[in-house]
């Protein structure tokens, strides 16, 4: 395994990614980060020139429902249901109020 990926690039990684590194995580992810790069480098190196393009993986189609107006409540009956509310707003507990 030729070694792709030095122990600096590994220091700029970590930093963009804000992750802290041990002294002794430099090697092993120098390493490991070199290995995966080898596997996609051989993975490139594979003649799939008469393999069809996949863009869909699945077989769902058009798994979307149609848009449909249907008749819904007016403003006043969901006002009128509202625990805290004032002419036209339903007033909630925020997402990130203790």
């Amino acid at each position: 395994m030729e070694k792709v990926i030095t122990e600096e690039e590994i220091v700029n990684i970590a930093k963009l990614c804000k992750i802290a590194l041990e002294e002794g995580d430099k090697e092993k992810y120098a390493q490991d980060l070199s290995r995966i790069l080898d596997y996609i480098k051989m993975l490139a190196e594979v003649d799939t020139k008469s393999v069809a393009p996949s863009y869909q993986v699945s077989d769902n189609q058009n798994i979307l429902a149609d848009d449909k107006v249907e008749p819904s409540l007016s403003r006043a009956e969901v006002l009128s249901e509202a625990y805290d509310k004032d002419l036209v707003h339903i007033r909630t507990k925020g997402v990130f109020d203790d």
